[in-house]
């Protein structure tokens, strides 16, 4: 599999168990990685598959509802209940190992889930995140996989008026000029620290 360039695609989220096989072989030392830290739990279809995978799950939901559901269905999870841009820090700062970070591109403000002013799209309304949780990820030492979901309006405004001008493979390979390689692998981003 080619890591520079190309497509290879995969199957809508959640991502499976076979996705993350594909994409932790082309890591150095794939069987070290014990931690998987997730942004976007959603109804933690996601955290559930990275739950019989790692023995260190961390899911990190915006919404409370979202949140304690997600508390409920998985018990052996670390859970953690507010913005990714407060909690996504401390965690990279406490996690002394390569670990897997599994970041949602696909947020926006869902009823019930304060607005972010600071990440404002187009529409004016919801908030991008990404950019600051990947910047966070990038300041990290080294030997982590950073998986990118929801990347098909990287680049551009999309439909609905999200804006991801900023968030471009340019933008990837400046933020993380010390990786290994990206994959581009539709609808994921892999890139190995």
């Amino acid at each position: 599999m080619r890591l520079t360039s190309g497509l290879v695609r995969l199957p809508p989220m959640p991502i499976t168990r076979t996705d993350l096989d594909r994409i932790l072989a082309e890591h150095p030392d794939d069987d070290a990685i014990r931690v998987f830290v997730e942004t976007g739990t959603f109804h933690g279809d996601t955290t559930a598959v990275a739950d019989a995978y790692f023995d260190i799950v961390h899911t990190i939901e915006l919404s409370p509802v979202l949140y304690q559901d997600a508390q409920r269905r998985l018990p052996t999870v670390l859970h953690h209940q507010g913005d990714s841009q407060e909690i996504l820090p401390v965690l990279a700062q406490e996690i002394d190992e390569p670990a897997v970070f599994f970041l949602d591109a696909n947020w926006w403000h869902r009823p019930g889930t304060p607005a972010r002013p600071a990440f404002p799209n187009i529409a004016g309304e919801g908030c991008n995140p990404l950019e600051a949780d990947l910047r966070t990820v990038a300041s990290r030492k080294g030997g982590d996989v950073v998986i990118l979901y929801g990347t098909e309006n990287m680049g551009c405004v999309s439909e609905r008026g999200r804006d991801w001008r900023g968030i471009t493979h340019q933008f990837l390979e400046e933020i993380f000029p010390r990786r290994r390689s990206i994959l581009y692998c539709s609808p994921f981003v892999a890139i190995y620290t």
